[in-house]
């Protein structure tokens, strides 16, 4: 019971975190498999809250904001294909590989946060249409691929893309990204369910808190005046988690044994 009041309590907390920025499966995979998951069985898991925390964000985000959803088809077509492919793959083979490649991939995407500020804060949009470019196509096919290998991070992945190279201001960006993981949610779930990878309980649990927690961070989202700092600050937080996470550097300040 302590395990399932744990894993709820922190479900409420990545709901939020999924929805302003994302990165919230760092924080779930770990706990997963600190209550005992196989690693294999906790990435399937953790699908049953991103499918369903990804629904009720983006339906309550969608009520206070216009989302373009003829537009938003240009992203969330390549991220939803390679999700797919993404998410076979992770069936049959180890995340070794992509886990240690993807610690280089934050390092550059923290320096690209932090080298333009202003552009994460701005509220006005450069309408270019890069999202039809064959090359950023192809970049958020890439995304897709890692978001249905192990999804930790993929979200913020998307963000950056659409900001920093899509020109997108957050808002937009974000209801993007909840656009694409809803659509890629499900469907990946039924992959790994169809292999045996989901443990219902627990993923139910999460679930339910992650769900709670998506509602609360869309109505901030999409309700405060500065939320666009808010979300900036969070997801250069949430990064410097993820490297801290990744290359162990909490070992330089705590005692060895």
């Amino acid at each position: 019971m302590i395990d399932e009041l744990i894993l709820f309590s922190a479900s409420l907390i990545v709901g939020v975190i999924n929805t302003l920025a994302g990165s919230g499966s760092l924080i779930m995979l770990p706990l997963l498999i600190w209550i005992g998951l196989p690693a294999p069985i906790a990435n399937g898991t953790n699908r049953v809250a991103v499918a369903l925390q990804s629904l009720v964000g983006l339906w309550q985000y969608g009520k206070n904001y216009d989302i373009n959803y003829r537009e938003a088809v240009w992203v969330l077509t390549p991220v939803l294909m390679g999700s797919l492919s993404g998410a076979y793959i992770a069936t049959q083979v180890s995340a070794k590989v992509i886990e240690g490649a993807i610690g280089v991939l934050i390092v550059v995407m923290l320096g690209m946060t932090l080298l333009n500020p202003k552009r994460w804060l701005r509220e006005s949009e450069e309408y270019e249409q890069r999202y039809k470019s064959p090359l950023w196509q192809v970049v958020l096919f890439a995304i897709g691929v890692y978001a249905g290998f192990i999804q930790a991070g993929s979200g913020i992945f998307l963000i950056i893309v659409m900001v920093m190279g899509l020109k997108f201001n957050l808002k937009r960006a974000n209801a993007y990204k909840l656009v694409s993981m809803a659509a890629f949610g499900l469907p990946v779930l039924f992959i790994f369910a169809s292999q045996g990878q989901v443990n219902w309980h627990y993923g139910s649990i999460s679930a339910a808190g992650q769900m709670i927690g998506a509602v609360a961070g869309a109505r901030f989202a999409t309700r405060y005046p500065k939320a666009n700092q808010w979300i900036y600050g969070l997801v250069v937080v949430m990064l410097i988690a993820v490297l801290v996470r990744y290359y162990e550097l909490y070992r330089w300040f705590l005692p060895a044994h």
